[in-house]
């Protein structure tokens, strides 16, 4: 059993099913029983909308808002970070050690690429180089994460260079002061391999190899397997770095952009009315086993993440090829487990559930934490993360009214400027990341990143769940 060393307290029981069956199911605020009941929660939405944006509470934001009026702004930003600077001294500067991964995974999900990249900027600061990132063609890294990985400052006691952009690193390592890797020549060096390999013993080899290497600039080449691919978040060796990757610096210092906390901080009376203001503070507490207090993040809160669009085609994909969770969801701690090559009844369950499904499993979570946690501490308000759209969003919104929860938001009522619409994914993230439970798809890698977030956080994995 991993130890996550990080939760605020130790399991606790979950309640039998007779238990569960005894628990009072509350009543909603109001009921809805028909077609208008769909048009009543649309009607509610906008009228708090517009009483928050009215009152100034949407349009104040925090203290970044007014800095990121564009995204041409989050550029400017990014070119002009202080590390930029050729005559800084080593390990940053004309001196400095960089590592360029030019073979990092581009045609897969967004969410593929941010845990590809967390891993590799950690691979980065081990090796005691600066991790060179770069981002879309439309959008810079900054207005996606902030933290180390993009460009941030590290905390004190960490001596790696700061991560810096493609295009200083095109200045300050021009072609002729490149050494060229190839994965697959170092891993025969190092007498490693791809696919049996422990996921702790390929990182540190490669990090002591990278150390190692004299040259200031390090290039994996372009069209060469990737150090962490898809197949890799797929397999349970996967699991072995958790112990380093949980107190890198990289995972607890790990940050939304500033965007992105704007849009959960003029939201919040949206999502959450009832929840109580409570100070977030986007790292993990100092000092390695240090908890996070009880009443952080937003209380009596539930974010579900609910796939729709195109991810049907891809359960059924998971299904022929009898798949498990997606990476950091295979953690041994969490509570819920797949088993690969269940029943088709059991991955639609899990990967594309319908409405009365979603519906049965949240009031069964909710019934279980509230048993555990007690009076006062009762969930009562439910954010749908989905890419769904808004006829099937305000069927499965009314649903859960009618069981009983107090405010019912998503994805689709979130009020966002510009810039923060143009990252919404991570915006959902956010709010997930700070709930008081958070009710993930298992077979998502969005769920994932937000797990592991979670957990570097000091959530205590009781309040990490799976549809």
């Amino acid at each position: 059993m991993f130890s996550f060393g990080r939760r605020l307290r130790a399991y606790m029981p979950v309640p039998t099913d007779d238990e569960e069956l005894s628990t009072k199911r509350r009543q909603p605020v109001f009921r809805l029983n028909s077609r208008r009941g769909t048009y009543l929660i649309l009607f509610v939405l906008c009228a708090n909308v517009a009483f928050f944006y009215w009152s100034g509470k949407i349009q104040g934001g925090g203290s970044n808002f007014h800095r990121y009026r564009s995204l041409r702004d989050i550029w400017t930003l990014e070119r002009n970070l202080p590390q930029h600077n050729l005559d800084l001294p080593s390990p940053e500067g004309r001196e400095g050690r960089y590592i360029r991964f030019r073979n990092q995974m581009w045609d897969v999900g967004l969410n593929n690429q941010l845990e590809e990249t967390i891993l590799l900027s950690h691979l980065a600061m081990r090796s005691n180089r600066a991790f060179v990132f770069s981002a879309g063609a439309n959008y810079p890294l900054n207005a996606w994460i902030s933290g180390p990985t993009a460009g941030g400052p590290w905390p004190a006691g960490t001596d790696a260079p700061r991560a810096v952009n493609v295009a200083f690193w095109d200045q300050v390592c021009p072609s002729a002061r490149r050494r060229i890797l190839i994965p697959d020549e170092v891993n025969a060096e190092l007498g490693i391999d791809f696919t049996s390999t422990k996921g702790d013993v390929f990182m540190d080899k490669w990090a002591q190899y990278l150390l190692d290497l004299p040259d200031n600039c390090i290039e994996l080449k372009d069209g060469t397997h990737q150090l962490f691919d898809t197949f890799f978040f797929g397999r349970k060796k996967l699991l072995d770095l958790w112990p380093q990757m949980a107190v890198s610096p990289v995972m607890t210092h790990f940050r939304f952009s500033g965007p992105v906390q704007d849009a959960v901080a003029h939201n919040l009376h949206l999502i959450s009315p009832s929840s109580p203001a409570i100070p977030w503070s986007t790292e993990a507490p100092s000092g390695r086993y240090a908890p996070r207090p009880s009443n952080a993040g937003i209380q009596r809160f539930v974010a579900v993440h609910i796939h729709r669009g195109d991810f049907k085609d891809h359960c059924s994909k998971l299904l022929d090829m009898k798949a498990g969770f997606a990476s950091w969801n295979l953690l041994r701690d969490l509570h819920d487990k797949f088993t690969p090559g269940a029943a088709e009844e059991l991955y639609l369950r899990s990967c594309w559930p319908e409405v009365g499904q979603i519906v049965d499993r949240l009031h069964k979570i909710r019934a279980q934490h509230d048993h555990r946690e007690g009076a006062g501490h009762e969930l009562e308000n439910v954010f749908i993360m989905t890419d769904g759209q808004r006829a099937w969003v305000n069927e499965l919104m009314l649903a859960l009214h009618e069981d009983g929860w107090r405010t019912v938001t998503s994805s689709l009522d979130l009020v966002l400027d510009p810039v923060e619409q143009s990252v919404n994914t991570a915006v959902d993230m956010e709010i997930a990341r700070r709930a008081e439970v958070f009710v993930g798809n298992g077979f998502s890698t969005l769920s994932s990143t937000v797990t592991a977030l979670r957990l570097t956080l000091n959530w205590v994995p009781e309040n990490i769940r799976f549809l």
